[in-house]
């Protein structure tokens, strides 16, 4: 019994150790912003999905945001940049595509091809937030497109168990109270 005691004692901290920074949601606010995504959207297109919503942006104005804001000026970013234009050129019109879909596969991956992969996906990660940022982006919950979402960028310092801190920055984009995207990065 007494075992089950210091047990239960024990137990919340356990649970403490393994929070993750960028499920919290309480630290302090830097800026807020209204989001009326776009009522409508044209195929072919690509979505993410999170919690069954998703966020779809057409092809063309996925080409337009690579072209125009990711980074080429190292090799692996040009080439990971040139690898998403090809593969949104590729999609097939009327289609709907998971962006996943179009991701380099990182099993047996190692250096240059691994970061080229790693970078693909964040070239896909922030142009579905720049798309939903400047309501470029549709959002789709149970086949109905919304209206109206909301931006919150947080910035904050976590401190773990151990005593070491860290800090956070966690971009949710918000419908009612379902996150439709996140973006969290430590410092």
């Amino acid at each position: 019994m007494k075992d089950l005691v210091y047990l239960l004692a024990f137990c919340p901290l356990l649970a403490w150790a393994e929070v993750d920074p960028c499920e919290v949601d309480t630290y302090p606010i830097i800026w807020e912003k209204n989001i009326a995504p776009s009522p409508t959207y044209e195929l072919p297109a690509i979505y993410t999905e999170r919690n069954g919503i998703k966020s779809i942006v057409s092809v063309s104005s996925a080409y337009t945001l690579i072209s125009n804001s990711m980074n080429s000026h190292k090799p692996y970013l040009k080439e990971a940049k040139e690898h998403i234009l090809q593969k949104l050129e590729n999609i097939k019109l009327k289609q709907l595509v998971n962006e996943r879909q179009l991701w380099i596969d990182l099993d047996g991956l190692q250096g240059h091809k691994l970061n080229i992969a790693i970078h693909v996906m964040a070239g896909y990660q922030s142009m579905f937030v720049e798309a939903l940022l400047e309501n470029i982006a549709s959002i789709e919950t149970n086949g109905s497109l919304d209206t109206t979402a909301k931006a919150t960028f947080m910035k904050g310092i976590f401190q773990e168990s151990n005593q070491t801190t860290s800090s956070v920055n966690n971009l949710l984009i918000r419908n009612d109270s379902e996150v439709i995207y996140q973006d969290c990065w430590l410092d």
